[in-house]
């Protein structure tokens, strides 16, 4: 979540540092500091993802980066729009979920695989 959440407030300061400024408060206050007071994650924790998604958000808004990723993406969209569209949907729901879905199926399926071993 952390590297999510500080990728988007990455690109939200390079668009501007006022907004960005703003993204970091609410992500701190409202997202990250609860969640280190609940005991859910160290400050370490958010320390590293933090770091994470602030570089990928720099590196993703690099104009050669732009180039060697949205020239094909694009290009794939004007290819096939249903197909994208649709992976657009479920890439966007998955965003929107923080990655809800996914965690539970990879705990499940380590689930599965701990008591199969027993």
């Amino acid at each position: 979540h952390a590297v999510l959440f500080f990728t988007f407030v990455a690109g939200l300061f390079l668009i501007s540092w006022r907004i960005g400024l703003i993204a970091l408060a609410q992500v701190l206050l409202v997202v990250r500091v609860p969640r280190i007071y609940l005991g859910i994650h160290y400050p370490t924790d958010i320390i590293v993802g933090a770091l994470l998604g602030a570089g990928i958000g720099y590196v993703a808004c690099l104009p050669r980066m732009q180039a060697a990723v949205g020239r094909p993406v694009l290009d794939w969209m004007n290819r096939h729009p249903a197909l994208f569209y649709a992976c657009l949907f479920f890439y966007t729901y998955q965003i929107a979920d923080a990655t809800g879905w996914a965690q539970d199926l990879i705990v499940f399926v380590m689930h599965l695989i701990r008591h199969a071993a027993i």
